[in-house]
């Protein structure tokens, strides 16, 4: 989902959320190397457009992935004991962009 909140003379601001979903997932033949069905949330607020320069824009975000912070696994074996890897935990950040 993407809204566009508008252009107040220095830059567009858009406002951006997206859902994943995996269904259960199997890592391997054994019965136990499956890893259950998961969903995610993230989410991006964007300023576009900035004028920078004499030819270039700059563009900024900020942004975060599994809002909900969400434990799921992405690989499951079972060799003789069950190991499992995780998904990461809720990140954020902020990116800067040139464009010329």
């Amino acid at each position: 989902m993407n809204y566009e909140i508008g252009n107040f003379g220095y830059g567009l601001y858009t406002l951006s959320l997206d859902y994943q979903y995996q269904a259960t997932t199997f890592s391997g033949p054994r019965p136990l190397d499956y890893n259950k069905g998961y969903s995610t949330f993230n989410g991006r607020l964007s300023l576009t457009e900035i004028p920078f320069g004499n030819t270039g824009s700059l563009r900024v975000g900020l942004w975060i992935k599994n809002i909900l912070d969400d434990e799921y696994t992405v690989l499951t074996s079972n060799l003789g004991s069950v190991a499992s890897v995780y998904a990461t935990p809720r990140t954020y950040g902020v990116d800067f962009t040139y464009e010329m």
